[in-house]
């Protein structure tokens, strides 16, 4: 069972979509910081975004974690612009994949 959930997890990797672009960090000097303000803090949109991210999917809906309908979500008190970006899954959103991907230059 843990080997299947593996490769699931492998596989919907694998399938997310496009990476935005990739963060090239220079070794050992190299700092990344994503304060998440370009999220949206109310309503839903289509356009996620951020530079190394990438998701299995563009709907993006801002909340306040209060919510038990599976999304992918932008997190937040109100329209308050400090966000986090955070999933929730059902049997109708299946997986939501998300992660960063940045290349190491030496």
């Amino acid at each position: 069972m843990r080997l299947l959930c593996i490769l699931t997890l492998t596989l919907s990797l694998l399938l997310a979509s496009k990476v935005q672009a990739q963060v090239s960090l220079n070794v050992p000097s190299a700092v990344y910081q994503e304060d998440f303000f370009s999220l949206p803090v109310s309503g839903t949109t289509n356009t996620f975004s951020l530079l190394g991210w990438s998701a299995n999917r563009t709907e993006i809906r801002a909340g306040e974690g209060t919510s038990n309908a599976g999304a992918f979500y932008s997190f937040g008190n109100g329209e308050d612009t400090e966000r986090a970006l955070g999933s929730l899954t059902s049997i109708a959103q299946n997986f939501i994949v998300f992660g960063f991907e940045f290349t190491v230059v030496r």
